[in-house]
C-alpha cells in the first residue's frame, strides 16, 4: 500500500508542471487573442 501512494505522489510531481505549462499557455493564448479585440 505505502508503494502505491509513493507512485501516486511521484505521478503527481510529474503531471503537475506540465498541466501548468499547458495552464499558463492557455493564459497567454487568452490575452493575445483578447488584446487585439480590444484594441480594434
Amino acid at each position: 500500500m505505502d508503494e502505491d501512494k509513493t507512485l501516486f505522489v511521484d505521478d503527481i510531481y510529474i503531471i503537475a508542471p506540465q498541466l501548468l505549462v499547458v495552464y499558463e499557455d492557455l493564459i497567454h493564448i487568452d490575452l493575445f487573442t483578447v488584446t487585439p479585440s480590444e484594441r480594434s
